[in-house]
């Protein structure tokens, strides 16, 4: 476990988990695709302000470390080496060979493909793909415009690339 915490910053993942929130502060404003998305879903101004803004803001958040934390193990390789023997016992003794092994290889690989861009591409193609499977098919079968799917694609997507850019740069 020591090795694991030695060569990631967890800290990054509710950071990251922020993303969303963020995003949707702008993507769902009146300026980007507010008035679309509130058309096309039936969702009305009164609804909007109804209230129960905080227990979304806080549900949103949840949902982003829920995501940022899964995207991680999708983005940054190292975690699964790490993952091969994360229950190994042999791991937590720092003495084992084995413990010995893995803290060379991380002290060795353990910052390749760590950046910025590398995250972004990897975020961009699964929020894409993801996304557009768990929205696009319930909206097809909901009989929802086209619209619908790509604003909510295009939001997850944006959310991806952004947070697994910052889980790989700091993480």
């Amino acid at each position: 476990m020591d090795i694991f915490l030695r060569h990631f910053s967890l800290y990054i993942i509710p950071i990251a988990g922020l993303v969303p929130l963020l995003v949707g502060a702008m993507w769902y404003s009146p300026a980007l695709f507010g008035k679309v998305w509130m058309r096309v879903s039936g969702v009305t101004e009164e609804q909007v302000q109804a209230g129960g803004m905080m227990k979304i803001f806080a549900l949103t958040y949840i949902f982003g470390v829920l995501a940022a934390y899964m995207l991680a193990f999708a983005t940054v390789h190292q975690f699964s080496f790490i993952q091969l023997f994360f229950l190994d016992p042999s791991l937590s003794d720092p003495t084992s060979e084995f413990s010995r092994i893995t803290a060379e290889y991380m002290d060795k690989f353990g910052q390749r493909h760590r950046t910025f861009g590398h995250g972004l591409i990897h975020g961009f193609e699964n929020g894409l793909l993801i996304s557009l499977a768990m929205i696009g098919i319930p909206a097809l079968f909901e009989r929802k415009p086209w619209k619908y799917i790509c604003i909510h694609v295009g939001f997850w997507t944006v959310n991806f690339a952004l947070m697994a850019g910052i889980l790989c740069q700091f993480l």
